[in-house]
């Protein structure tokens, strides 16, 4: 079933109030559903338990949370899938930024505790970092005890691809792929090639002004297209636009299929 919601936000622990006391806890289990799960989305009845999420999120965010790699990349996928492009861009700037070395090693940074006296044991904030990017730590461990951890590294190009293309919704035979769906605004022209998607699709997709121009699907199957922007030609039909101002349109893919 879908997450619990309480007071407009997700319930996350079995509290009086749904919350953890530390509002700015690094973990974002509580919003499992979002990202990585597929149950909430704003496109079908799940909408109001996705606005609970999204508020969620902010409310964290807000708090403070995201003080280790591998919590501010988890922020980006979550601002990702909230469809917000702009919050995503704010993730992965402060992601390389506080996170990253010279050598681009995402870490995990020294955490001292907060909240004990709460009981909550798991609840820490960073211990004063330094200033960011580390100039000369090049290495494993920087000068100032924070540790290399992969996590930062592969979170920050999967809500890369998560801004890019979406495909978690519908099952493996009834796949919707949504072109740019939270498109950093800094990223308004450019390309990428070879994306994978669910159904086993391979995606080449280009944009310009923010909006998809060129499309390019390899597989074997059908697909439904989502994206906001100009028509594409080179479906199966014209497309149709959503109450969410979204086109939709149903594209069969028997090798290759390119839309323009």
């Amino acid at each position: 079933g879908l997450p619990m919601v309480r007071d407009k936000l997700l319930v996350e622990y079995p509290t009086e109030s749904g919350q953890a006391a530390d509002g700015a806890h690094r973990h974002f289990s509580g919003l499992w559903a979002l990202y990585p799960g597929r149950q909430l989305s704003p496109f079908d009845a799940s909408r109001d338990t996705w606005d609970a999420a999204v508020r969620t999120l902010h409310s964290k965010l807000a708090a403070g949370s995201g003080h280790t790699g591998w919590s501010r990349a988890w922020a980006a996928c979550l601002a990702a899938r909230s469809l917000d492009g702009a919050l995503v861009e704010k993730q992965l700037v402060a992601l390389v930024s506080d996170f990253f070395t010279a050598s681009l090693f995402g870490t995990h940074p020294p955490l001292k505790p907060t909240y004990k006296d709460q009981g909550c044991q798991t609840c820490f904030v960073r211990d004063e970092p330094p200033p960011r990017p580390l100039v000369g730590d090049i290495g494993m461990v920087t000068k100032s005890g924070d540790v290399f951890q992969l996590d930062g590294n592969l979170g920050l190009l999967a809500a890369i691809v998560e801004a890019l293309l979406q495909s978690h919704r519908g099952s493996l035979t009834d796949v919707e792929l949504h072109l740019l769906p939270a498109l950093p605004p800094s990223w308004r022209e450019g390309s990428v090639n070879g994306l994978r998607a669910r159904g086993g699709f391979e995606v080449d997709l280009s944009w310009s002004d923010g909006a998809p121009t060129k499309v390019r699907l390899r597989g074997s199957g059908t697909v439904r297209l989502r994206w906001t922007g100009p028509e594409l030609v080179g479906g199966d039909h014209a497309s149709v636009v959503d109450l969410r101002g979204t086109r939709v349109q149903t594209v069969s893919v028997r090798g290759e299929v390119v839309l323009t």
